[in-house]
């Protein structure tokens, strides 16, 4: 679901830097998942310290960047439907300069070069901290003529970037973690984002006393892969030990962590959830299927079995617990057998939200090949 910008009330960031002054007006349009609204609230924030103005109005914006969600099919196509809509405006309004970001603009940039002649500008998931530079080149005349701006993806902000925070000003997202190391079959996260970077434990806290500071009360901890936070900086149970560290954090009421994997989900984990008040009840874990032959397909680890007694112990360890889950249906080799499993037990789990996604192809994909 598209998110056209909102005018910031200002970018924060805990390193003094010296603002640049320009009157170039900026249009941004967030597209995707709560991740990509962190990385476009990194870039508004990089784009407001480097002096540009921004607008909530299209028509008055001189560069317009889209940041693109590139997951499933109908995600790509209002991408690239938002983009030809924009594109309008280099005939119709003010803008000069009109640039695709994001997840889509990773995956296909080659794609997006031929086909959109209306873009000016391709820049992947790797180079969002180049962002105003990058408008400030397309800007200029003689460095028009580059038009992608791509790298394998080893971007991953910290609590020094400056940030202009969307949404509403008590609750945020904050991302633990980029990229993922699993091997879903249905997933292309890692071919647009890249194996797994955890941000250090120390980062993330000092990010969460300031955002406190500033008046935020809850603070949603998103990554591709929660639960795996820390495997690459070499941490034993790094969400544990990074929830521990950040329930000391004066002024903040509620830490809710999101896309929890089930096979890693420990005793000591549920202890914290339980135990901790600011830790909200509230488990949120895509179990995508239940049948054993389609979560084999899908290379999920465990099985039925593993996933109701892992249920099961969630709900008794941690009392009152709201759980969400999502599944997916429709994927290559589900018979009607294996739906009417996966049918009869959401309805008998009664879970309290449920998602449930109809699968789609993704290129570079196990599912696919």
């Amino acid at each position: 679901m598209s998110q056209p910008l909102i005018t910031p009330r200002r970018a924060t960031s805990t390193k003094p830097r010296k603002i640049r002054h320009s009157t170039t007006t900026i249009g941004f349009v967030n597209l995707g998942c709560s991740k990509n609204q962190v990385d476009s609230e990194i870039m508004l924030g990089a784009l407001v310290t480097e002096g540009f103005q921004l607008t909530d109005d299209p028509q008055q914006a001189e560069v317009v960047i889209v940041n693109t969600c590139g997951f499933i099919e109908e995600a790509k196509q209002e991408s690239i439907n938002t983009i030809l809509e924009h594109g309008h405006l280099k005939k119709a309004g003010t803008c000069r300069v009109l640039i695709a970001a994001g997840c889509l603009a990773q995956r296909y940039q080659g794609d997006l070069r031929k086909e959109l002649p209306e873009l000016d500008a391709v820049v992947g998931t790797g180079e969002f901290g180049k962002i105003a530079e990058i408008c400030r080149d397309l800007l200029t005349p003689k460095k028009r003529h580059r038009r992608l701006w791509m790298s394998q993806p080893p971007y991953l902000y910290d609590e020094l970037a400056p940030r202009v925070r969307l949404g509403t000003p008590h609750s945020t997202y904050v991302k633990i973690a980029e990229g993922c190391n699993r091997n879903c079959a249905f997933c292309a996260i890692p071919l647009m984002r890249g194996k797994q970077r955890s941000r250090p434990v120390e980062s993330i806290v000092a990010e969460a006393r300031r955002l406190a500071h500033e008046g935020v009360k809850e603070i949603n901890l998103i990554s591709q892969d929660t639960i795996n936070y820390g495997v690459d900086l070499g941490l034993r149970q790094g969400l544990v030990q990074l929830l521990r560290e950040l329930v000391k954090v004066d002024g903040l009421r509620w830490i809710r962590p999101f896309y929890l994997y089930p096979q890693q989900v420990t005793d000591d984990l549920l202890d914290l959830y339980a135990g901790e008040e600011k830790i909200t009840k509230y488990m949120d874990m895509p179990l995508q299927h239940i049948s054993d032959h389609m979560l084999k397909r899908m290379h999920r680890l465990g099985d039925r079995a593993a996933i109701e007694s892992l249920v099961d112990r969630i709900r008794t360890r941690i009392p009152g617990v709201s759980f969400r889950t999502a599944f997916i249906v429709g994927f290559p080799g589900e018979t009607d057998a294996a739906y009417k499993e996966l049918y009869e037990y959401v309805e008998q789990s009664q879970f309290d939200r449920v998602a449930v996604f109809l699968y789609s192809d993704e290129e570079g994909t196990s599912a696919v090949e």
